[in-house]
């Protein structure tokens, strides 16, 4: 406990130890050489200290410099009596409660969802059901929490009879987000199905996200009070941030932004791009009439069979023998919202008339924060505002390691798990720079260096490798492709 003490305090201890010295001479205009380092120099010191410490944290803008103050941060655990690691979290409980005053909470880590796909060498029907289990290349165990019924229906890309199936990662962190193809292990499976041996994922699962760290915190702090009005871009982008803390970032665009395509540049509108998806298996009893369900029928909307969009995926499309289709939208102003021109249309049709029920996967994301924003409070005067995908900017890297003092495969594993890890906590408009991505991979256990140049990082399509790959504010890149040898 720190002792404050008065000035006439002060003089007393002064006076006190310049008479306890021996033959000193006290008389008016005599000097004494002596440097004396006396318990009220000292206390002195620390109450400076302590003082421009209490200063700091009078703004967010300060104490998020002092976050990175290494050195005052280190002087002050030993003024303290604490550890640098005690000092920073009283400064994070200091943050915590700044954000309760804005009725603010810090977001918890979260887990990753994707869907993968399980399936053999024959088309059969059955049911996965809930409980069942999937393993990641990094040892991270995935569970499905609902049953999935249907067929294992033929997929001329991995050339295996498949079904579709959402799984949740059973821990949290941005490690849990599975770049493409990396689930490959069955765990503990309770089916009907028999002779399952095969399971992956085509697209990277996401939403796993890490504590949000205090700079973070700070900066949604800052957004809230900066923001506070929904007439604003910042206002829209925190209010979606605030209220939905399973969502990685949220960029809000109007007239003016390039990144606007809605408005024609007339204003009257705002977007609001939501990064991560959260794909929700869905059922639709589609009316079969004959023919193939095309954009001129009301399907194309989705309105007449209660279809949730954005669509991102189509699971079981019966009946056996016939083949679904999604056709997704790429060029409408729509894209990646409730009103995209997104459908599903049988390309071989079933045979007979009658009613099928279709399963889908849809940004349940998207779905959801359009009607938080549709509700009578958060409504914006005289402005139409629309919740969408946030695109995705996919990612090639393929690069050769050489390897001291430890397994090649091993080593290999790690580097991918630190790569995923990353990436996958990439924010909205973050650019992917290959330099700091090769200090990471030579940071990893093992790790000799990285031969260079790599072989390839680019988006996706394109050759060879650039020096960083960028994204827009309404993107974020994620991991694709991921070659090590």
């Amino acid at each position: 406990m720190t002792v404050i003490k008065t000035v006439s305090a002060y003089e007393g201890d002064v006076t006190q130890q310049i008479t306890s010295l021996a033959n000193v001479a006290v008389h008016p205009g005599s000097l004494i050489h002596d440097t004396v380092i006396s318990p009220s120099a000292l206390n002195i010191y620390t109450i400076s200290y302590i003082n421009e410490y209490v200063s700091r944290l009078q703004s967010l803008d300060s104490t998020l410099a002092l976050l990175s103050d290494n050195a005052f941060i280190t002087e002050l655990a030993i003024i303290l009596g604490k550890t640098n690691t005690d000092v920073l979290n009283d400064i994070s409980n200091h943050i915590d409660r700044t954000g309760n005053n804005y009725l603010l909470t810090r977001n918890l880590a979260t887990q990753s969802t994707g869907v993968v796909y399980i399936g053999g060498n024959a088309s059969q029907t059955g049911t996965i059901n809930a409980g069942s289990t999937v393993v990641g290349s990094s040892g991270v165990v995935y569970k499905t929490a609902s049953s999935v019924s249907g067929s294992l229906s033929y997929d001329t890309d991995l050339q295996l009879y498949v079904i579709p199936v959402t799984v949740t990662s059973q821990t949290t962190g941005s490690a849990t987000n599975a770049a493409p193809y990396t689930i490959t292990k069955l765990g503990t499976l309770s089916t009907t199905f028999t002779n399952l041996a095969f399971v992956t994922n085509k697209v990277a699962t996401s939403g796993g996200t890490d504590k949000e760290s205090d700079s973070d915190f700070i900066l949604r702090i800052k957004s809230k009070f900066l923001g506070i009005n929904l007439a604003t871009v910042n206002g829209l982008s925190s209010l979606v941030l605030n209220n939905f803390t399973t969502i990685g970032d949220a960029y809000a665009v109007s007239a003016g932004d390039p990144e606007m395509i809605r408005d024609g540049g007339f204003g009257g509108a705002a977007d609001v791009y939501i990064q991560l998806r959260n794909l929700t298996q869905a059922t639709a009893t589609i009316n079969y009439t004959g023919g193939l369900i095309t954009p001129l029928s009301s399907a194309y909307y989705g309105e007449a069979y209660g279809i949730k969009k954005p669509i991102d995926i189509i699971g079981f499309v019966p009946p056996p023998g016939t083949v679904g289709t999604l056709f997704k939208d790429n060029t409408s102003v729509y894209i990646g919202s409730v009103k995209s021109q997104d459908y599903i249309y049988w390309s071989t049709p079933p045979a007979t008339l009658g009613s099928y029920p279709i399963t889908y996967f849809y940004n349940s994301n998207v779905y959801e924060v359009q009607t938080f924003l549709d509700q009578e409070n958060n409504k914006m005067l005289g402005a139409s505002i629309l919740a969408k995908e946030a695109g995705e900017v996919l990612a090639d890297i393929q690069f050769t390691i050489t390897v001291s003092g430890r397994d090649k495969t091993s080593t290999i594993a790690d580097v991918k798990t630190a790569i995923s890890s990353y990436i996958g906590a990439f924010k909205l408009g973050q650019e992917l720079d290959q330099s700091k991505l090769i200090a990471l991979i030579e940071s990893v256990n093992g790790v000799d260096r990285v031969i260079l140049p790599m072989t390839l990082f680019n988006v996706n399509g394109l050759s060879g490798a650039v020096d960083r790959i960028t994204a827009l504010n309404s993107q974020f890149i994620i991991l694709n492709v991921l070659n090590i040898s």
